[in-house]
């Protein structure tokens, strides 16, 4: 007899899967020893975990994701890799890591909400980060992009420097009523911000959230109650001056 899958819900509060994903993000930035001096597991069994070579007892499980909370794990790592990027975006975002944590984040914040899209525009570290999240709710992913993939587009324009750019998404992505979540990793990714919130409307779907790596200054940065809005999720582990 064949077993429904996991909801995304179930499986963002499953301990086993949550410390798997986690241990496999922290590994971008940690060795196995350096995990051992922080979690106080050894790093042969981290390393069978990992590997999917042995997997934790739920309680274990759960132990160890208690025990990276407790230590500010996620928060000290990414400190640490926003002091080493010296500013630059694409040393920040070029790693793997930092948009998993980033993503297992959001998929967090989100897990109790019906999310159908997962929309990214522009650039393509809000695309990898958008794939992310959207494998973990378990959501459509729609790009915003220049592009024209079908014969059915909703098309908005916008202003970029002194010209006049076009963005489009196929209209069949974002079905009426569709609960719309906006992911931006990038400074870039606000220009068309505006741009993107009108074809959600023309499709009448419904945002749910905007989640921005980088603070975004932008007029459409939504601060209506009903819309949840994370801007500038990374300024808040950026080193105090």
């Amino acid at each position: 007899m064949s077993t429904a899958p996991q909801s995304s819900e179930e499986e963002l509060k499953n301990a086993k899967f949550v410390l798997f994903n986690l241990l496999r993000a922290l590994k971008f930035f940690y060795s196995f020893k350096e995990l051992e001096r922080i979690l106080g597991v050894p790093s042969q069994v981290l390393w069978r975990y990992v590997t999917l070579r042995a997997m934790p007892e739920k309680d274990t499980a759960q132990r160890i994701l208690n025990k990276i909370m407790k230590e500010g794990v996620i928060e000290k790592t990414l400190k640490r890799v926003i002091e080493s990027s010296n500013g630059d975006e694409w040393r920040l975002l070029g790693n793997p890591g930092v948009l998993e944590l980033a993503g297992l984040k959001v998929a967090d914040m989100l897990k109790k909400t019906r999310v159908d899209v997962v929309l990214a525009p522009c650039d393509g570290y809000s695309v990898a980060l958008a794939t992310i999240i959207a494998t973990y709710l378990k959501s459509r992913i729609c790009i915003a992009t220049r592009y024209l993939y079908s014969n059915n587009n909703t098309v908005e324009y916008y202003r970029e420097g002194g010209s006049v750019e076009a963005i489009a998404v196929p209209s069949d992505c974002i079905p009426k009523k569709a609960r719309v979540v906006i992911i931006l990793a990038t400074e870039y990714s606000a220009n068309c911000l505006d741009a993107v919130i009108n074809i959600i409307k023309r499709r009448r779907g419904e945002i749910i959230s905007i989640f921005s790596l980088t603070e975004i200054k932008t007029r459409r940065m939504p601060e209506a109650i009903s819309i949840k809005a994370f801007n500038g999720f990374l300024k808040n582990f950026s080193p105090t001056k």
